[in-house]
């Protein structure tokens, strides 16, 4: 069977689910069971897990672990796309997503790779930074061991290359598009629970050292620069 899309990206093991380098990871999973389940066939090309089978089908979606972190993950993967025979190649894309930024330079040939194959590549930015605002800080909370300003240079370099490479970029926050002139922008979606009730919520605030009268809004997610997470210090 030709699949229908390949997608790029890290996703959940079978045996080490709690291990995701990325929230991109759980998104990556969300979409392609949500494709499959519309009828479309996905592969995904993923990086290889210690402990998990390189081949491997949940859900009625194929995973394919068949390339490691690292300097040659995303020219290794892009061959690997290549091969499933699916005109459209998705990458869930984050600046250090497939490495350190040793495997920054693979980007480009990478995207290139699946549009001198004739592959459609469709990109998604989770991670967008405005250059403007990378500095001393932002270098020390990736360990970035270069100057803010070749930081700065390199990043806006990236966030082009891959805006030119690609044939259609997806953001998730409005803001961003700003910084992805062209950008499509698809907001992501949320999990609806059922309400908590409210001797449970009391339990739960009471185990944090909350307060039990009063309304408590939450802010979480991985640490990075870009999230925002300083607004919602500013705000509470």
């Amino acid at each position: 069977m030709i699949d229908d899309i390949t997608m790029v990206a890290p996703y959940p093991g079978l045996h080490h689910r709690a291990k995701l380098p990325s929230a991109a990871a759980a998104y990556a999973e969300r979409l392609s069971t949500a494709l499959t389940n519309q009828g479309v066939a996905v592969k995904v090309i993923a990086p290889e897990v210690e402990g998990e089978p390189n081949r491997s089908r949940v859900d009625g979606v194929t995973i394919e672990r068949s390339f490691r972190r690292g300097p040659r993950a995303l020219p290794a993967a892009a061959g690997a796309a290549r091969r499933s025979g699916a005109p459209i190649v998705h990458v869930q894309f984050e600046t250090f997503l497939y490495g350190r930024p040793s495997s920054v330079p693979g980007v480009a040939p990478a995207l290139a790779n699946l549009r001198g194959g004739g592959k459609l590549p469709v990109v998604t930015m989770h991670q967008v930074v405005d250059p403007s605002e990378v500095d001393k800080e932002f270098t020390q909370v990736h360990r970035v061991r270069v100057p803010p300003a070749v930081a700065r240079f390199g990043l806006s370099a990236l966030q082009r290359t891959v805006r030119r490479l690609s044939v259609s970029t997806v953001v998730h926050e409005q803001s961003f598009e700003a910084l992805v002139p062209g950008s499509v922008v698809v907001p992501l979606g949320l999990d609806v629970a059922e309400p908590v009730p409210r001797e449970k919520a009391r339990e739960i605030k009471r185990s944090l050292g909350l307060r039990t009268d009063r309304l408590t809004a939450l802010c979480f997610g991985f640490l990075s620069p870009y999230k925002g997470i300083e607004r919602a210090l500013e705000a509470a």
